[in-house]
């Protein structure tokens, strides 16, 4: 086995001559580089910015994406709140249409006896 110090040199004196000898592109190949990339880039247009609003009126404005997903905000909170915390007349509705025996409730936390093994 050889000694990792006698590797080391030996790498670092070989990559110190492949750095000496580094090759360097002509200025004719760097002009042709420079010309392609000059034809490869985009012309565009000057920017003009958009009005205030985008351009839209108010009704557009207001009826637009950002009004459905205010109203689907809006509802997705009220149907987790209403199901979190459910008034009293929905309690009677529930049992009027359903009969009062029915029981409708899920137990969305469990208690920690639910996780607790059979004792024997």
């Amino acid at each position: 086995m050889s000694d990792t110090g006698d590797d080391d040199a030996f790498l670092n004196a070989y990559f110190a001559d492949a750095r000496a000898d580094a090759p360097v592109p002509s200025a004719a190949l760097l002009a042709r580089i420079a010309e392609d990339a000059g034809r490869a880039q985009p012309t565009h247009a000057p920017v003009q910015h958009a009005p205030r609003g985008g351009g839209l009126s108010l009704w557009q404005r207001l009826t637009g994406w950002s009004a459905l997903a205010g109203g689907l905000t809006a509802a997705t909170l009220a149907g987790v709140w209403i199901g979190y915390n459910p008034p009293a007349q929905l309690d009677l509705l529930s049992n009027t249409l359903l009969g009062a025996d029915a029981q409708l409730t899920a137990e969305l936390v469990p208690s920690l006896d639910s996780y607790y093994l059979f004792e024997g």
